[in-house]
């Protein structure tokens, strides 16, 4: 068994402030192996996370972002 957390951000603009980006991920993976007596390894994972971002450009132009993800490995 196996555990895997995984964290990092981001954050970029000008000098004056009034334009930038910054970003923020979390995440983690959980997964299991086995080995057989044929010699056959198998393994499984499942992982998780999510994000949150966002931007300020000029004028009108700020977004925000926030999503999750979800995924199995096999």
């Amino acid at each position: 068994m196996f555990v895997y957390l995984n964290s990092s951000g981001y954050d970029a603009g000008n000098k004056s402030g009034d334009l930038g980006v910054k970003g923020h991920l979390w995440g983690v993976t959980l997964g299991v192996e086995g080995a057989f007596d044929s010699g056959l390894t198998v393994g499984a994972a499942f992982h998780a996370g999510t994000d949150d971002s966002d931007s300020q450009g000029s004028d009108f132009s700020h977004t925000d972002g926030d999503f999750d993800y979800w995924g199995l490995s096999l």
